[in-house]
């Protein structure tokens, strides 16, 4: 879903709706597992290794692509070395890279008070977050009108950082409280469809009068709580119909875990995603349907290869020193 909206036109309705939720989704399948105490998923120690190796990696590697590709336009090499590194070293993250640092903060965050407070102070910490990161969006646009585009731009990327990342901790959350009361396991198949369904319209309602907004930027566009609400009832009517597959779900869901991340990184990282787009472009034009299903399959090709040569032989760049045992477990 995410590799779709990046090929998606600003206007299309399908990347208003997808992105209202495709980056939350993952989130809450992240809170859903954590209840289920899946192995390597509740330590802050491993979660830190899991994602904080591959983004000082692929962080590194996106700078050095950046580079080149100013250098090849004759465009300012200093510029964009000084700003990517800020983005790195305050863990904002450069393009899809992001994701690494908030997975990690808003994992360590509620992990942290999920194990120390009683229901109703989470439940107020977490209300707290929220408003906090609200509240933050706020300021950064009253800043951007106010401030020269250097100055903000060294407020922005480390406030925008923790802001999202309090953001976050409600959807791992929300995916907690899923496994914890057993939501949609008590359902009928019958029964996840029809929610599934009329979540995912009532989403899609919200994604038309939300307006432009993206969550990665903290960006919350004309309503920041359509943004949020639209992101958990997204969510969970896509998970309500992930779960109606049944016996597929297991599967499904343990891809999400074991290469979503990697796809998520690497097709924009190594510039796969423009790549795509250029080559479609040669011959459809971009407000099409048909372009971003071909220029999706196109980033496939690159990315499952590439996916496939970073867990199975460069293991090193995604865990770091791990035993083979150890990385064939995650």
């Amino acid at each position: 879903m995410v590799m779709w909206g990046h090929v998606q036109t600003i206007n299309s309705p399908i990347k208003q709706f997808l992105s209202l939720f495709y980056v939350q989704v993952f989130l809450v399948i992240t809170g859903y597992l954590y209840f289920k105490r899946e192995k390597h998923l509740c330590s802050i120690k491993d979660i830190a290794k899991k994602v904080m190796i591959p983004f000082i990696f692929f962080s590194v590697f996106a700078i050095l692509m950046d580079i080149i590709v100013f250098w090849v336009q004759g465009k300012n090499v200093a510029n964009i070395f000084m700003v990517d590194l800020y983005k790195t070293v305050t863990l904002f993250g450069i393009f899809a890279l992001w994701y690494l640092p908030a997975y990690f903060m808003s994992s360590t965050i509620f992990l942290f008070i999920n194990d120390r407070m009683s229901n109703v102070m989470k439940f107020l910490t977490i209300l707290f977050l929220v408003f906090l990161s609200v509240f933050c969006s706020y300021v950064l646009k009253s800043l951007q009108m106010n401030l020269p585009n250097m100055i903000y731009n060294l407020i922005y990327y480390p406030l925008a950082s923790i802001a999202r990342s309090f953001a976050c901790v409600l959807y791992i959350s929300v995916g907690f409280e899923i496994g914890k009361y057993r939501l949609l396991e008590r359902l009928s198949k019958y029964e996840r469809t029809i929610y599934g369904v009329l979540l995912l319209v009532i989403t899609f309602l919200l994604s038309i009068i939300s307006g432009t907004r993206n969550f990665s930027m903290l960006e919350f566009g004309k309503s920041p709580w359509t943004l949020l609400i639209g992101g958990i009832s997204g969510s969970l009517g896509f998970l309500a119909l992930l779960f109606g597959l049944k016996d597929k779900t297991k599967g499904i869901i343990t891809f999400f875990g074991k290469y979503s991340l990697l796809f998520l990184i690497t097709h924009m990282t190594f510039k796969i995603n423009n790549l795509s787009q250029y080559i479609v472009s040669l011959f459809l034009e971009k407000n099409n349907l048909l372009y971003s299903v071909i220029a999706l399959l196109i980033m496939l090709l690159f990315c499952v290869p590439i996916v496939y040569l970073f867990n199975k032989k460069l293991q090193f760049f995604i865990y770091g020193i791990k035993k083979k045992a150890e990385i064939d477990d995650k």
